[in-house]
């Protein structure tokens, strides 16, 4: 194909510079265009050709680059006025001339329509036009669209190095007075590497950072420092007013997907960037960005639009009830106004949104404060008390939104730098700020110990973030003390009624480092850290003995962070020489007796009959190396399972077991001495008929052979859900017999777990098929081990109720059945409601637990952790029954759920940590390509081979040839928003309390 001449096709267009800068008269208004992509070439030209040029007034956002001479004359001629203050040196007419307009960047769009500020000629860079006449105006859109809009004369220097971009950022020929061909490279920014400082103000930004945010970035040392400590984030969207060269690693590693924004989903939106050549390479016709001029990105009605919209920009000092100045030096003007205020305000109307100022906290080498009593006098406020959200620098966040005078001056003096802290807390009390016995600490001899900070999960899910308590935790702090019921009051304060007043609390909250160590447990919550833990120690340094002290808010007991508290203080105290703990509890503080008792040092104890006396030596007992003993796994299958599918439209397949094994296989993970295959065989009549009757399979067995009658009919045989097709006797006694291998093997101690991914057909009846299941494996299994003398625990997490199960054991109580699936009201069989516990015997040993719609990982683990752990361990089963059903994770088309399989890891684990036999089986999973990978998964886990950077784990997307998930066998985790946690939580919570009511007294707890 031909190529375009667009020089010849527009030649009638075409002119010089030196024309072009002739038509400018004198007093005339001259726009240039914005920053790098400035038309330099016309540039020079204007101060060459400036002879006839009188009292002309120059508008421009941002000017880049450098003009050939300098002379004083030129001011004569031009008068410059700016909406962005840069420190550009190089810019002659900034070195001249100049003036500032404050204004809100979005606003001035609306200056030139009016004409309040008029634009004569405006001087702009474009691409080269397409065969459509439409020539790009690449990096920079910004005010350049409206000023061209509005200008009486366009003259366009015609670029081929200006990147072509997409968006609203198109003008026509026709629309160009003058096309001036030259080319030139555009002009490139570079920034040095961010020193430690501005590194620890980026981690601290990341931190408020959540997954799934659309985050507002421009360019500069910090933008660089955050984008560093955001490459673990995961579907980050970009809506910014401009970007630089720190975009394309987050792009390249996946942390920036854009598949989570409210509007413009899947597109990086900004008005414009500045950058290298790499970067102008890099969006060149990539239809990831698209270009907007400001009225669009940085109207904040806009901006408000997008959940989870955080907003970044710098400030240059901030008082201490939170007003911040960003754009001057004293009453010297040091930055603009720009697009701050946009943000911060679209941010700040966005659902779940933040609204962020980042600084460092000293100026001038660590001369001063950047955290001050009062702004310096000529400084303008930027960002007003009522504006205010985050603050942060290199010592920490403060959220000051919403929260009066005396916690932001505590929130902000504690992220300033140590050694300005002790003059802030004076100056605030000479102001009547804060409280008069205010704390002072020698902040700069007693740095806070962010090496102590640290992440961990509990077995629900829940991300907790412990670390060292701080000053302005005082409020959260005295939340939890209020809170907690009077029993934990007795525990750990030893008396039936405490108050928490100020005194007395912010004893615990101002701690010296250096001898003694408070570590808080939190959770984050809109209005700052929730803290719901407690662990101290009150060291004596004359014997280098210490006492320690826990406490758990009432609703976080029983997860394990009692456990995690001590071995994690214990650890700080033996690095720092630490040599003896001791502790006082109350008889009837079993749980923490206990958590003494396991901690692995030799415990002393000595009880009074009031109290236990709790001490011991900081030298641990010589350890056994954890880890879990060697588990002999089966896993059955065989090809003669491949050769009876159900018909092609039915959504059951068969296939999922086979790509199973072909998985596991090329993972090594079905031989050696602890692994082995072993083949199914059909089940025997006799032993199906301990659940099913011999007329039904009398029935099924004539319909599997084409004699199909009413009678079969009105069994379930033959129905849409349980269709007849050839081989069905054949391959549902096949399967069945499979799990009942499975069980005698574990009853013969020739497995510790075995794995039947072709079984767990829970749903029929002894004379029922029912919701694609004929034979019943899983309650024949059941009943086999009971009848050998053995408890046996039904564990099902297939999304549909078990009932064909829970009805076979209804009445007894040598099978506990616990189901977790979606809520009988919107999902088959419509059985499984919480009131379901059973009858007779049975009583109190069904148990069921129905999930809404929506259901995500933390709340399903929520609901496991409370129910089944308690009552697993009031039965002390011999052995468990593990229906794993795929059909609640998140894409299943017969559900309604949204879970990762790092739910069904997290269970397997405990199940695990349990150390009885296991019996998994299959069951529902409609996308084949997640119920296979959470097959092989699972199948890992029971071989003791599971680990998330096992690069091996990466076969799972390629074997699948999946088109959706590429990734090993774990899932990515998934955004969960705020309605979805609304409507989820409550109705869980009041499933729990409903469950704990009529269930677990009976069982004694």
């Amino acid at each position: 194909m031909k190529e375009f001449d667009w020089k010849q096709k527009y030649r009638y267009k075409i002119g010089t510079a030196q024309a072009a800068v002739k038509l400018i008269q004198p007093g005339n208004t001259i726009f240039l265009g914005t920053g790098c992509s400035q038309p330099q070439y016309l540039v020079d030209a204007l101060i060459d050709y400036s002879g006839h040029i009188h009292d002309a007034h120059i508008v421009r956002l941002l000017t880049m680059g450098a003009a050939p001479r300098v002379d004083k004359k030129l001011r004569e001629k031009f008068k410059m006025n700016s909406f962005f203050i840069a420190d550009n040196r190089r810019d002659v007419m900034e070195r001249t001339i100049g003036d500032y307009t404050p204004i809100f960047l979005s606003e001035i769009p609306r200056q030139f329509e009016t004409g309040r500020i008029p634009v004569d000629v405006a001087l702009i860079t474009v691409t080269p036009p397409n065969s459509n006449g439409l020539c790009s105006l690449g990096i920079s859109v910004d005010i350049v669209k409206s000023a061209t809009a509005n200008a009486k004369y366009v003259v366009a220097q015609v670029n081929s190095f200006m990147p072509r971009t997409f968006g609203d950022c198109f003008i026509h020929v026709d629309d160009i007075d003058m096309l001036v061909p030259h080319d030139e490279q555009i002009f490139e920014i570079s920034m040095p590497r961010p020193d430690e400082t501005l590194r620890r103000i980026g981690q601290n930004i990341a931190r408020i950072i959540e997954d799934g945010s659309t985050i507002e970035c421009g360019i500069g040392l910090i933008p660089q420092a955050l984008a560093e400590s955001l490459k673990d984030k995961k579907d980050l969207g970009i809506h910014t007013e401009m970007f630089g060269d720190w975009i394309i690693e987050l792009v390249d590693c996946g942390a920036i997907t854009c598949t989570k924004k409210s509007i413009d989903r899947g597109k990086i939106i900004a008005s414009l960037c500045m950058g290298s050549q790499r970067l102008y390479r890099y969006i060149d016709e990539n239809p990831l960005f698209e270009f907007y001029p400001v009225e669009y990105v940085n109207d904040p009605y806009v901006i408000g639009q997008h959940e989870k919209m955080v907003a970044i920009h710098v400030g240059l000092e901030i008082d201490l009830t939170g007003q911040v100045c960003a754009d001057s030096s004293g009453y010297q003007f040091y930055r603009d106004i720009g697009g701050q205020v946009d943000f911060i305000r679209g941010a700040a109307r966005s659902r779940g949104g933040k609204a962020i100022i980042a600084m460092p906290s000293t100026a001038k080498a660590g001369r001063i404060s950047r955290i001050v009593p009062a702004l310096t006098e000529g400084a303008g406020v930027g960002i007003t008390r009522g504006d205010i959200h985050y603050i942060v620098t290199e010592y920490g966040a403060a959220h000051l939104h919403g929260k009066n005078i005396r916690r932001r001056c505590l929130d902000l003096i504690n992220i300033a730098h140590p050694k300005f802290r002790n003059q802030l807390i004076r100056a605030a009390k000479e102001r009547k700020y804060i409280h008069e016995d205010q704390i002072e600490l020698a902040w700069d001899e007693v740095p806070y110990p962010q090496e102590l900070e640290h992440y961990d999960t509990l077995y629900d899910g829940t991300q907790i973030f412990f670390r060292p308590v701080r000053p302005t935790d005082e409020r959260a702090l005295s939340e939890m003390l209020y809170s907690l019921s009077k029993k934990s009051v007795r525990t750990r304060y030893m008396t039936q009624t405490m108050a928490f007043p100020h005194q007395d609390v912010q004893q615990l909250t101002n701690v010296d480092y250096r001898r003694d160590i408070a570590i808080v447990g939190t959770v984050p919550r809109i209005s700052g850290d929730q803290i719901v833990a407690l662990a101290q120690y009150f060291l004596d340094p004359s014997t280098g003995t210490a006492e320690v002290a826990f406490i758990v808010q009432d609703e976080w007991q029983q997860k394990g962070m009692g456990t995690f508290l001590l071995d994690y203080i214990t650890k700080i105290a033996e690095k720092r020489g630490v040599k003896r703990f001791y502790a006082t509890v109350l008889p009837i503080n079993k749980p923490m007796l206990a958590i003494f008792r396991n901690s692995g040092y030799e415990v002393s104890t000595e009880f009074d009959g009031d109290v236990y006396s709790i001490s011991y030596d900081l030298k641990r007992q010589e350890e056994k190396k954890p880890h879990r003993r060697i588990r002999k796994t089966v896993f059955m299958h065989s090809q003669e399972l491949e050769k009876y599918p159900y018909p092609s439209e039915h959504p059951f397949n068969t296939v999922r077991a086979q790509k199973t094994r072909e998985i596991v296989q090329s993972m090594g993970l079905l031989s050696g001495e602890d692994r082995s295959e072993m083949p199914p065989v059909p089940a025997e009549r006799i032993v199906l008929r301990k659940l099913h009757t011999g007329r039904y399979l009398h029935a099924l067995k004539r319909a599997a052979k084409g004699k199909f009658d009413t009678e079969a009919l009105s069994m379930g045989i033959g129905t849409e859900d349980c269709p007849i097709f050839k081989g069905l006797y054949d391959y549902a006694v096949l399967a069945t017999g499979g799990t009942l291998k499975a069980a005698r093997m574990l009853l013969s101690g020739d497995a510790d777990i075995a794995f039947n991914p072709s079984g767990g057909y829970h749903h029929a009846g002894p004379e029922k098929a029912s919701g694609f299941c004929y034979i019943n494996d899983v309650a024949l299994a059941c009943m086999v081990m009971a009848e050998n003398r053995k408890r046996v625990l039904y564990l099902d997490v297939d999304v549909h109720h078990g009932d064909g199960v829970a009805n076979a054991f209804y009445n007894r109580s040598d099978v506990m059945t616990i189901s977790f699936h979606q809520n009988p009201k919107t999902l088959f069989p419509g059985t499984g409601f919480a009131d379901e516990i059973g009858k007779g015997n049975g009583k109190g040993y069904c148990v069921n637990v129905p999930l809404p719609i929506g259901t995500y990982d933390q709340a399903y683990m929520k609901a496991f952790n409370a129910i089944a752990p308690p009552l697993i361990g009031a039965y002390n089963p011999d052995v468990i029954v593990f229906e794993l059903g795929a059909d609640a994770l998140s894409g299943d088309p017969l559900a309604h759920l949204c879970l990762t399989n790092n739910v069904y890891a997290r269970i397997i684990d405990y199940l695990m940590s349990l150390d009885i036999p296991i019996l998994a089986t299959g069951g529902g999973g409609y996308n084949v390509d997640n119920t296979v990978r959470a097959w092989a998964l699972a199948w890992s886990i029971f071989c003791g081979a599971d680990s998330e950077d096992d690069t091996s784990h990466a076969l799972g997307g390629v074997l699948l040839e999946s088109t959706e998930w590429q990734g090993g066998l774990r899932d990515r985790e998934l955004a969960v928003s705020d309605a979805q946690r609304e409507k989820v939580v409550p109705a869980i919570e009041s499933t729990i309390k409903q469950i704990k009511t009529s269930i677990f007294p009976i069982h004694g707890l």
